[in-house]
C-alpha cells in the first residue's frame, strides 16, 4: 500500500488524515498502518515487524486473542476506543480491569 499526503483533520482534535493511493480515500494514521500490515505479508517473516503488530492501535485480532482472557468481544471494545496515545488509556475501556490491563501491558505497547 502506498500512502501519501497528510492533511488536517476535520475532527475537533485536529489529528491528521492520510490519503491512500490504493483506495483513494482519507483515513486516520492508525487505520493506514493497519491496512499496510494487512497488505504486506512479507512482514510476517521478520521479527521487527512481528513486534510492530503488537502496537495497541493496530494489533490484529488473532494477536490480541492469544492473551489469556482477551476474546473477540474485548478486542472489539478496544478497537472501538482507538486511537490510544498511551497504554494507560486502555484502562478506560469497559471490560479491561486491572488484571487484563497488566496482561495486555506485558505483551503490547503504544506509540
Amino acid at each position: 500500500m502506498t500512502l501519501s499526503l497528510i492533511a488536517p483533520s476535520s475532527l475537533d482534535n485536529g489529528a491528521p488524515f492520510i490519503r491512500t493511493e490504493k483506495e483513494d480515500e482519507w483515513v486516520e494514521p492508525w487505520e493506514a498502518h493497519l491496512r499496510t500490515l494487512e497488505d504486506d505479508k512479507v512482514w510476517d517473516n521478520e521479527e521487527k515487524w512481528r513486534e510492530f503488530r503488537r502496537e495497541i492501535n493496530i494489533i490484529p485480532q488473532e494477536e490480541l486473542t492469544k492473551i489469556r482472557s482477551f476474546g473477540p468481544v474485548i478486542f472489539k471494545k478496544i478497537m472501538e476506543c482507538r486511537p490510544y496515545f498511551s497504554m494507560e488509556e486502555v484502562r478506560e475501556v469497559e471490560g479491561v480491569g486491572e488484571k487484563r490491563y497488566r496482561r495486555l501491558a506485558e505483551r503490547c505497547w503504544c506509540f
